[in-house]
């Protein structure tokens, strides 16, 4: 696209800012968690939240995962509306 964007706000960027310090303090330790009742360590956890994380954000997800740019509508159930024709 060739169209120009408007500058990015401040206060866009704070909010970004917190909720992606929200994630990390909820997902660090989940996965670490995850790890370790695997059996394969914490590290082996954070690796394969990293890995996982990728893998989501090019190939889009699945229903089951929580990830992308349609995580918003989806929860408010949009595309449940959208496929029954409300």
């Amino acid at each position: 696209r060739n169209e120009k964007r408007p500058p990015y706000p401040r206060e866009t960027f704070s909010a970004d800012l917190k909720a992606g310090i929200i994630l990390v303090a909820s997902y660090v330790p989940t996965t670490m968690a995850l790890g370790v009742i695997s059996g394969m360590g914490p590290l082996a956890g954070l690796w394969c939240g990293v890995i996982v994380g990728i893998v989501a954000a090019v190939c889009g997800g699945t229903r089951a995962m929580v990830s992308g740019d349609r995580t918003q509508r989806r929860a408010r159930g949009d595309y449940r509306d959208a496929a029954h024709g409300r």
